[in-house]
Order: C-alpha cells, then structure tokens, then sequence
C-alpha cells in the first residue's frame, strides 16, 4: 500500500502479479478488524500524525493479528554516529544543504515517542535489535524490530 500513484504504477511494471492498493496510512481502505497482519518498516518516524495512523491500525487489525515494525533507533548514540559519518556528511556535501535541518522536519519522531504511542495499544511480544541484539539498549543499535499484538 502506498499514497502515491506513480510509485505503485512503477512498481507494477517490475512486478505486474503485485496486488497493489494505493490508500493512506490515517484512513486505512480495510474494515474493521480485517487484516491478520501489518509490517510496517522504516516509516512510523516520518509521520506527523503518527497517533491516529496507530489507531487505523488498531481499528483494522484483528484481535489475533500481528503488528510488525522496523524502526531505526534514533537519538541513540549508534544512530547519530553512523548518520554523521555517512548520510549526513556525504548529503550535506553534495547538496549544499543542513541536513540536521532536513532530517527533523523528515524525521519527526524519534524511537522513544514511537514506543511511547505503541505501548498505548499494542503488547510488544518480541524485540530484536540490530547489530548488538545482546545489548537490550536501544540507545547502542541501529534499528529495532518489534512483533506486537493489540492490547
């Protein structure tokens, strides 16, 4: 599922058998309680109104479905050192721009206020964490996956 039209009209031309539905993530094209499952991978930290997209999810998702999310850990210090040295450093360069200014107004959520909203209607069931998924923190990882079911 996507907002944008072109996206899905160039990803139906790499994989014409998709099932494809062009929809928004605040007002979600599925009854109540209809889906099993929803993945939702690095885009919770983009979304300004990030509440009501996790109440659509809760409103579509069955009471045994699953909720999983990849969320990059940032504000951890793994997080902020590899943007320094990588993203931020090469686009700032390239394009003459503040990317620290670009990435706040992109970035609007960090992984601290996403749990805080998740933990209001979902139970996390299972966490990894990557690259150190030894180190319970998330302040010392990259990205974390959550497996949640509604509470």
């Amino acid at each position: 599922m996507d907002n944008n039209l072109d996206s899905l009209n160039k990803i139906r031309q790499i994989y014409p058998e998709a099932f494809l539905i062009q929809g928004d993530c605040y007002f979600l094209p599925f009854q109540e309680q209809s889906i099993k499952q929803i993945i939702s991978i690095y885009n919770l930290e983009h979304l300004y109104y990030l509440e009501e997209a996790l109440k659509e999810i809760y409103r579509v998702l069955n009471d045994q479905g699953n909720f999983l999310a990849g969320l990059p850990c940032e504000g951890g210090i793994a997080w902020n050192t590899g943007r320094r040295f990588t993203s931020s450093w090469s686009l700032s360069k390239r394009y003459n721009l503040d990317y620290s200014k670009v990435i706040k107004i992109e970035h609007c959520n960090n992984i601290y206020k996403i749990i805080n909203f998740l933990r209001k209607y979902f139970l996390i069931k299972k966490k990894k964490l990557f690259p150190f998924s030894f180190l319970s923190a998330l302040y010392f990882n990259l990205t974390v996956s959550f497996w949640m079911t509604k509470k």
